[in-house]
């Protein structure tokens, strides 16, 4: 096949994919446009804007505050409720008298390090043994 033959054999497969309108649809739409009514003039409206002076804000703002101040009273309330402030009492063994000292006597054990034949390439059995001694 030649370019154009395989060009014209695409846009026929795509043209058969693509769903074709139907003509009665334009007319309808043409007819539509034809009685649609003229438009409105159109009316400006003037906006008037106004701006939030220094007293409304601090109005709002006394009021924000003493509405979150209500909150915190009632969040205060539910935690009370929920959980009330007992003190338990503790017991003489833990108290701040008895004190942790650190002992510096006490040593650790420390794991057995041997060292030999350092700067010898490691084979695949030394590997397998190093890993094995550190787990």
């Amino acid at each position: 096949m030649k370019n154009r033959e395989i060009l014209t054999h695409f846009k026929s497969m795509v043209d058969s994919l693509i769903p074709k309108e139907e003509p009665k649809q334009e007319v309808e739409l043409a007819e539509e446009e034809a009685v649609a009514p003229q438009p409105a003039p159109e009316v400006q409206e003037e906006v008037r804007v106004e701006y939030a002076t220094r007293k409304d804000l601090e109005e709002i703002k006394d009021k924000l505050n003493s509405e979150v101040a209500d909150v915190k009273a009632m969040f205060e309330q539910i935690l009370n409720i929920v959980q009330p402030k007992e003190e338990k009492d503790v017991p003489a063994q833990l108290s701040a008298e008895n004190e942790i000292v650190h002992s510096p006597e006490v040593k650790t054990e420390e794991k057995k390090v041997i060292l030999h034949s350092q700067k010898r390439r490691m084979t695949t059995k030394d590997r397998i043994m190093n890993k094995l001694a550190n787990k």
